[in-house]
């Protein structure tokens, strides 16, 4: 059968790591990559993580995670994280910390072993997902741009070849392709904010409109679209409002910020973050509007690695 599965993402040279949790959408990936393995000849090896969120039937997953990679002779990578002391230690939700220590897993492994293509199994549904849950929680054009099919972090190609795959698609596939797969029972947990928006708030958009995951596809690719511009506009009033910049400390003209569309402004604030912290994880629109609201010019960190700011 047809399933959207972007093969131009791959090249005979790359090293893939292949994300596998032994849940449908991973395993149907895993067998897609094994068969152009064979066309194209990259390098490629599996992946799992051990949330150690249920007990015995995490460490089950694991085993049968190992077992699929033996099933087509590829070398395996076995992670263990405790991600509800995660959560509780750092006060996010289990779905964070769990997204949090994937990453963190997964590219450590690619990092050590010199892979340099990390091969995640998001579909269209997940898409779909991940942009409402953003509208809901309050987004600008980078988080309602959706997952992206490609990019890099820490030098490591992050793709995600069945982005345009429609979940039922990818249920077919394995079904003909008479795949064994063990299914995380959390998924069905409405407790979790996704899993509700996944089981009770989607199938009422499909009933009112059954192509509304291609209308989200159109408009994710449009605000990419403004998202890189506004972002390359940024950079440039970056360097010419900066006026000092050394470890720990960016000094910004805080007269030219005021006199900057606030679209810009607000992004130009985010990328000093972005310079002294390395990420935006905990900044908040609050926190860039306070910045710009009350004429501040300077962001630091302190040997802990809070944020400071002064004028």
């Amino acid at each position: 059968m047809a399933l959207a599965f972007k093969q131009s993402l791959f090249s005979a040279t790359d090293k893939v790591l292949a994300a596998v949790s032994g849940g449908l959408d991973s395993v149907v990936m895993l067998d897609l990559l094994v068969e152009l393995k064979k066309i194209k000849g990259f390098a490629l090896s599996v992946a799992h993580l051990n949330h150690q969120i249920r007990g015995r039937t995490a460490g089950r997953d694991a085993d049968w995670a190992e077992s699929l990679a033996a099933k087509y002779g590829l070398p395996f990578h076995l992670g263990v994280k405790n991600v509800p002391a995660l959560a509780a230690q750092f006060g996010w939700s289990l779905e964070d910390a769990g997204r949090r220590a994937r990453y963190e897993f997964f590219l450590q492994e690619a990092g050590r072993h010199s892979y340099n293509t990390l091969a995640l199994a998001h579909h269209a549904d997940d898409q779909a997902e991940t942009m409402l849950l953003r509208l809901l929680r309050g987004a600008a054009a980078r988080g309602l741009s959706g997952i992206a099919e490609e990019r890099t972090e820490q030098g490591v190609r992050i793709v995600r070849p069945l982005l345009a795959a429609a979940k039922l698609d990818i249920l077919n596939y394995a079904t003909e392709k008479k795949l064994v797969y063990h299914e995380d029972e959390t998924n069905t947990d409405t407790a979790y904010t996704r899993n509700k928006l996944r089981w009770e708030i989607l199938p009422l958009l499909k009933a009112i409109n059954p192509n509304y995951q291609e209308g989200l596809r159109r408009t994710a690719e449009i605000l990419r679209g403004d998202d890189e511009y506004l972002a390359v506009q940024a950079r440039r009033v970056y360097a010419e409002v900066i006026l000092a910049e050394d470890a720990g400390r960016i000094r910004l003209d805080a007269v030219a910020l005021q006199n900057t569309p606030r679209a810009i402004a607000r992004r130009v604030v985010r990328l000093a973050v972005e310079k002294l912290c390395g990420a935006l994880d905990d900044i908040s629109l609050s926190f860039v509007e306070n910045f710009l609201d009350n004429g501040l010019t300077t962001l630091g960190v302190d040997g802990t690695g809070r944020l400071l700011v002064s004028k």
